[in-house]
């Protein structure tokens, strides 16, 4: 808006001037120099951050995944003219208190970026270390986990298990607990399975403490489901 912004990163070097976007994706590494405008001494920038909700509706929009080879720049620069309208529409919509609105205009910009290369925007973030043991726990249920067993197959120890975790506002109990009631849920819903049965499938040897622990859960009985468990 104001002023100027020396930017040097892998991808190459631009002077930033009022007009101008600079595109970054995830991970950009640069070296930045901000200059004020010699007339007013301001410098004055516009940051527009894209969530992940915006970011999964463009990859769902695109259908197609984009290849490493086909990335395309970590960081560019374009003019804020080319995508006058998406801009307009966005900051129209949060003056209406409009996020959702707001939302779909910056799923139109991220779209028109990948139009002209910016592909790698598309990329599908980083799995989070509770995704990967999420994933894990839900291959075998039942299987009677231990730290030590995560440690073992994630390649870390338990103190950096449990410090990642805790940056996740999380812990291995928690994700054990919500991966085993979900699939439990599902059984529930969905099958005639017996309780027992339902217990033993994801990994609780005595029905009492299943049946403790989906209340905690969920706040019910699993009996208050309208299944028939006689």
């Amino acid at each position: 808006l104001e002023g100027e912004k020396d930017v040097r990163c892998p991808d190459g070097e631009w002077v930033l001037r009022p007009g101008l976007l600079n595109v970054m994706c995830a991970g950009t590494r640069m070296d930045v120099v901000s200059r004020p405008d010699p007339v007013t001494g301001r410098y004055l920038t516009l940051l527009v951050p894209l969530c992940e909700e915006v970011l999964a509706a463009a990859r769902l929009l695109w259908g197609t995944p984009v290849a490493g080879s086909a990335a395309g720049p970590m960081l560019r620069c374009v003019a804020v003219k080319d995508f006058s309208e998406e801009m307009a529409a966005w900051s129209e919509a949060l003056l209406r208190d409009d996020h959702a609105g707001a939302r779909v205009a910056l799923v139109s910009l991220v779209i028109g970026l990948a139009r002209q290369g910016m592909t790698r925007l598309l990329f599908p973030p980083a799995e989070t270390l509770a995704q990967r043991i999420r994933r894990h726990v839900m291959d075998a249920p039942d299987r009677d986990w231990q730290s030590r067993d995560l440690e073992a197959l994630l390649g870390m120890s338990g103190a950096t298990l449990r410090r990642h975790l805790a940056a996740e506002d999380t812990s291995l109990r928690e994700l054990l607990v919500d991966v085993r009631m979900g699939i439990a849920l599902n059984l529930l819903y969905g099958t005639q399975l017996p309780l027992k049965t339902v217990a033993a499938r994801v990994g609780y040897r005595s029905p009492d403490g299943f049946v403790r622990a989906f209340r905690a859960r969920y706040g019910l009985e699993p009996s208050q489901l309208g299944r028939d468990d006689a």
